[in-house]
């Protein structure tokens, strides 16, 4: 019987799960990875995912020329557990790092290149101990006291040298450290958990560093503990940043990786691999509202916890709307994606939209598509430019009460500037446009369903008009669209910009107070009236219309009639608007 071939710690890291969506096969073996956090730490990759080349549609993405353990244990730095770097294959790792654009496994791979160079002098001291001018017997630090944090001790000791740091010397020598610079030192090693060497293996590594001090050829200094030592001891970020240029003269500090540390410490986090899950909530939020739909809708997927910061931070929708259908529930976000929701099996994507398609089955899947109305309507940092409601021919259909109760469990107005809706019973359009930010509400596109005759059909009920022209979000709109007779004021619309209605009757007065108010109008646009009933001859004679659809009564307005049409318009608006 054959044994089930092992897989290495370099396949299982890269195994797939729920948080992948991308392959990369390296060396014939496929490397199951997550786009958005390859992308979020490498520019390569984030051009690689998201730009106009062929490997973003292939379902496998070849990676040629690296040795596949080295490109994962490379890879496997930007995971909470990686795979340690050694002596042997360090300066590999780094060079892949470099070609892959991956900064952060860059710094960790240097870092680990420094602690070894100073591992190596370390053993190179243990064979030849030597006794501090002071005479007192020098217990060799333990190396691990230190190598294993991320505390460049080296520079820390040329930081506080170089600030002339003393408590107790007017002339400090320098040689031997002064006890405030080891004070520093032990609440250091408290932040971080790590336990401080002694006060004379200290000294030791003071007087060693102190020698080298003057040197042209030391390495990079990791600054960071620095300033974590500012943060604990209170120091401004300016005059961390301002300290720590002067100290080190020779390298350039770089301004924006100051602040980012400093404000990192400053929250009280320390050096921790960097995920989603341990960065700032304010910095997610701003990663996610930088993010293409695509890649927010993959986020969620990564963890319960990002997916709770992310359903508080601003989505990247402009445009949504939703459809009550029979057996279906649709969603449509940002007219790219549709997600259906139903308990057919044999549904297709729809053919306008060729690209991403997300179908849920369920037996409830009213209850599914509602779990993800609610995810998004709550999100108070919603803001949609398009904001569109079909509800379903049933008057009585039960989405619509669960709709009204999800309504009106917010806490908060929707953000949108043009609203549409298509309806059957005026009690969801009052309850719906209630629900609508006035203010931001710019344009309203309202609607019902077309009789099987072709003919458009009466609002329900004049309660429900005269309920919608009394509302703020009625009055401070600037557009306007209706697709069903009126039988109502014309006086109603005379604040709009535009509008298109159709209404029941007009008369000669009503004909002559609607042109009048919109000659005063400083804002009108344009407006299409379809009339039903009216007598367009003594209308256009209360108008004085001349041959050129101008009139003397009213010279800054153009009024045309058409059989059962009138539009009107500003001789100034070289164009008519027109509604989406």
């Amino acid at each position: 019987m054959s044994e089930t071939p092992s897989i290495s710690i370099y396949e299982s890291l890269f195994a797939q799960s729920d948080e992948t969506d991308a392959i990369l096969v390296v060396e014939g073996k496929k490397m199951h990875v997550n786009k958005t956090v390859l992308s979020f730490h490498s520019d390569y990759f984030k051009t690689l995912f998201n730009g106009e080349f062929k490997e973003k549609s292939m379902p496998e993405i070849p990676i040629e020329d690296v040795n596949f353990e080295d490109f994962a244990a490379t890879l496997s730095l930007l995971f909470p557990s990686p795979i340690k770097p050694t002596d042997e294959n360090v300066e590999r790792l780094l060079e892949i790092a470099d070609r892959f654009l991956i900064p952060s496994a860059k710094d960790s791979l240097k870092l680990f290149m420094k602690l070894c160079k100073m591992e190596k002098m370390n053993k190179i001291r243990i064979q030849r101990p030597k006794r501090l001018h002071t005479h007192i017997p020098v217990r060799i630090a333990d190396k691990n006291k230190f190598m294993d944090s991320p505390i460049d001790l080296a520079a820390f000791v040329l930081y506080n040298l170089r600030m002339w740091e003393s408590a107790e010397r007017t002339h400090y020598s320098g040689e031997i450290p002064d006890k405030t610079s080891y004070e520093k030192y032990e609440k250091l090693c408290k932040a971080m958990g790590k336990e401080a060497i002694s006060y004379e293996e200290y000294k030791y590594w003071f007087h060693m560093y102190y020698k080298q001090r003057e040197r042209d050829d030391l390495p990079i200094p990791d600054i960071r503990g620095c300033i974590l030592s500012d943060v604990i001891n209170g120091k401004t970020a300016e005059k961390s940043m301002n300290d720590l240029s002067e100290a080190f003269k020779n390298h350039k500090i770089d301004k924006e990786d100051h602040g980012y540390w400093y404000k990192r410490f400053e929250n009280g986090h320390l050096f921790s691999q960097v995920t989603f899950s341990n960065l700032p909530e304010n910095v997610v939020s701003e990663i996610a509202e930088k993010c293409d739909l695509m890649s927010y809708l993959q986020l969620r997927k990564v963890s319960n916890g990002l997916r709770s910061i992310l359903d508080h931070s601003k989505p990247p929708l402009t445009h949504f709307s939703f459809e009550f259908e029979e057996n279906q529930i649709s969603l449509n976000l940002n007219n790219e994606v549709p997600v259906i929701f139903t308990d057919l099996n044999d549904l297709d994507p729809p053919s306008h939209f060729p690209g991403h398609f997300y179908k849920f089955k369920d037996n409830d899947y009213a209850k599914v598509a509602f779990n993800y109305l609610e995810m998004v309507l709550k999100n108070r940092k919603l803001q949609l430019n398009h904001f569109g409601v079909v509800f379903p021919k049933e008057k009585h259909n039960k989405s619509n009460q669960m709709l009204r109760d999800l309504l009106s469990s917010l806490s908060h107005k929707i953000h949108a500037k043009h609203f549409v809706i298509r309806f059957q019973n005026d009690e969801d359009l009052i309850t719906m446009l209630k629900c609508i930010k006035p203010g931001t509400l710019k344009s309203l596109s309202l609607g019902a369903y077309i009789e099987d005759d072709g003919e458009l059909p009466e609002l329900p009920s004049i309660a429900s008009i005269d309920i919608l022209v009394e509302m703020e979000q009625w009055k401070q709109a600037k557009y306007l669209r209706i697709l069903l007779f009126l039988d109502t004021s014309i006086e109603h619309f005379f604040h709009f910009k535009a509008f298109d209605i159709y209404i029941i009757s007009l008369s000669i007065e009503d004909a002559l107070n609607l042109a009048h108010a919109l000659s005063n109008n400083s804002d009108f646009n344009s407006c299409r009236i379809e009339v039903e009933r009216y007598d367009q001859e003594a209308v256009k004679n209360a108008l004085r219309i001349d041959q050129d659809n101008l009139t003397e009564l009213f010279p800054n307005l153009y009024i045309q009639f058409d059989i059962s049409e009138i539009v009107i318009r500003n001789v100034d608006s070289p164009l008519m608007f027109h509604f989406h």
